[in-house]
């Protein structure tokens, strides 16, 4: 083999090692790897990754680290302070509720209380009454027992209310018929003194009702006369 030809074996062997480094080149291109002999192809970019990747490796290790040191009491204890703090919420908010509902309660019952009195209070003034005038007459007989008066009764008042509220010594008995007034101070019925049969009956404004004395109902303005009579 000539020299010459030594020289072209030469350079075809340089330009075969140069198309492999080429190759090799642009295959470390494109994977984002480092070519051989640790050459970095990407510029910044390839070597900022396995710098991030160092410090995230660091600041995991850094995170289970502390894990690991942070006692188990502590844990717990923000576990139980939460629990405590959520327990607190609950039991304020009860709380609040329950006064408000007791308020509501409070103010309720005050309420009702409060309009039942009213309602009675006027239920009471708006009840009707009778003003009515009443007197007593025997002078039929000997005339000892006399009197006068006007007064005022609720609606439903009869002549016997009328009586009692003028004298207290009326005697009266209860019959079938109603209340009958035997004697009014110490003048009774069927008295031996007088002649006939004798004792006490009313009017009402000049007429003889036929009523008892307890059954007839007074109006306003009436006027009631208890009387002695000796003729029956």
């Amino acid at each position: 083999m000539s020299g010459r030809q030594r020289v072209v074996l030469a350079v075809l062997a340089l330009c075969f090692v140069a198309l492999i480094a080429v190759c090799g080149f642009a295959l470390a291109t494109d994977g984002g790897t480092p070519a051989p002999g640790g050459v970095a192809v990407q510029g910044s970019a390839a070597l900022r990754a396995p710098e991030d990747d160092a410090a995230a490796s660091e600041d995991a290790s850094a995170e289970d680290d502390e894990a690991a040191a942070t006692p188990s009491g502590e844990g717990d204890s923000s576990s139980s302070n939460a629990s405590d703090q959520s327990d607190d919420s609950a039991g304020s908010g009860a709380s609040d509720q329950s006064s408000s509902n007791g308020g509501d309660r409070d103010t309720s019952d005050s309420s009702s209380s409060h309009g039942g009195s009213s309602g009675a209070s006027k239920g009471e003034s708006q009840q009707k009454t009778v003003t009515v005038s009443v007197s007593i007459d025997s002078s039929a007989a000997d005339g000892s027992v006399s009197g006068s008066g006007t007064f005022t009764f609720k609606e439903g008042a009869t002549p016997y209310d009328a009586l009692c509220a003028l004298r207290s010594d009326v005697t009266s008995s209860s019959t079938a018929m109603g209340i009958y007034v035997e004697g009014i101070g110490g003048l009774f019925e069927n008295d031996s003194r007088y002649p006939g049969v004798s004792g006490w009956k009313y009017m009402v404004n000049g007429q003889v009702p036929m009523k008892s004395a307890g059954s007839y109902k007074l109006s306003d303005g009436d006027h009631v006369t208890w009387y002695y009579t000796v003729t029956g």
